[in-house]
């Protein structure tokens, strides 16, 4: 079945550019008012303990009014400047918390992004897988009526192949905005991710199919037996890949998924999926696995 490893993605992510540089604490003559930009030089503790003891020698010598005041003086320091300094603090470590936001959210976003795509990769590749190897086995199956002269056994296998193929349609269109957008955002940034788990030789396939069913369903429209079953069946109505009648899906249908195929194989082989995933390749053939720097494309 699937050609591709496994890889937890949960641990991918995507890298910062730069890192922000943490701001300590500390005293700027420019911070704040006068006063308070003295206390906060003093921190308060020097001013506290000058005038205590200025305080405590002015009572003994000149004194208790002059010693209180100074004494109070000096515990009124130790107030305003430890205020002073818890605000500072504060806005430091606010400041800090803005930066270092500043710097690892744009990574984290595409972090979280390319995973969520990833993820879809590997479901949708599943289900591709699947459909293309039923498609195949009912256009076998419809050959094989067809050659038993089984006019409504044939066209039933049509059908089934029709409505099988009309859903990889759809998944291949999916798989081809999953694509362009996880090469897109991976392009030129730091990551650790893999390559996307879509199968090219499934795409491949899934082109011929599209050829493939055309012919198929060629051979009952230009045998005058099996035309004559088709006849009652192709003005029915359906509501399959756009198309509102069974003979137009089955008329135009082949064309359809052999288009959305290419265009998937062509988006993972666009230059910038060629850029993202050389240097994929690169970082894990010198580094292993879980360190890949990528470079800008040109």
């Amino acid at each position: 079945m699937s050609e591709i490893k496994k890889f937890d993605i949960g641990q991918a992510r995507v890298i910062p550019d730069g890192r922000y540089e943490e701001r300590t604490a500390e005293f700027r003559p420019g911070d704040t008012g006068k006063m308070i930009s003295t206390a906060l030089e003093m921190r308060g503790i020097a001013s506290f303990w000058a005038f205590i003891i200025v305080g405590l020698v002015a009572w003994i010598w000149i004194g208790s009014f002059v010693g209180g005041a100074l004494t109070g003086l000096g515990v009124a320091a130790l107030i305003v400047g430890s205020a002073a300094w818890s605000a500072h603090k504060k806005n430091v470590e606010k400041e800090n918390r803005h930066n270092k936001y500043r710097i690892e959210s744009p990574a984290q976003h595409i972090t979280y992004k390319c995973q969520t795509l990833y993820r879809k990769a590997e479901e949708l590749q599943g289900y591709m897988e699947h459909n293309v190897w039923a498609a195949s086995s009912n256009l076998q199956w419809a050959k094989s009526e067809f050659s038993c002269n089984a006019f409504a056994p044939y066209w039933d296998a049509v059908e089934k192949a029709m409505e099988i193929l009309a859903i990889y349609d759809k998944q291949a269109q999916e798989a081809d905005e999953v694509a362009r957008e996880y090469f897109a955002k991976l392009n030129g940034v730091n990551h650790t991710f893999p390559d996307l788990p879509f199968s090219e030789s499934n795409g491949a396939r899934a082109a011929q199919l599209g050829i493939e069913f055309r012919n198929v369903a060629r051979l009952g429209q230009t045998n005058y037996h099996f035309a004559s079953i088709w006849e009652h069946r192709r003005t029915r109505q359906v509501l399959i890949a756009g198309f509102r009648t069974l003979g137009d899906a089955v008329n135009n249908l082949g064309f359809k998924v052999e288009k959305s195929a290419n265009q998937l194989r062509a988006s993972l082989a666009s230059d910038v999926a060629r850029a993202v995933k050389t240097q994929i390749s690169e970082a894990v053939g010198l580094n292993g696995p879980g360190s890949i720097k990528n470079k800008r494309s040109a």
